[in-house]
């Protein structure tokens, strides 16, 4: 994803628009990842 690469605002939108659609997926194991990245980026930026 995007914020490996340094782009922590566009993997943050990324990351948004796959828990905001998560009930209209197949990809459930998609969307946990996606909100365990999110969940360490904000710790990092709050940390």
């Amino acid at each position: 994803m995007s914020e490996p690469l340094g782009m922590r605002e566009q993997a943050t939108k990324y990351f948004s628009r796959v828990i905001e659609n998560q009930k209209e997926t197949i990809e459930k194991g998609i969307v946990e990842m996606t909100k365990d990245r999110w969940a360490e980026m904000r710790e990092k930026k709050l940390g």
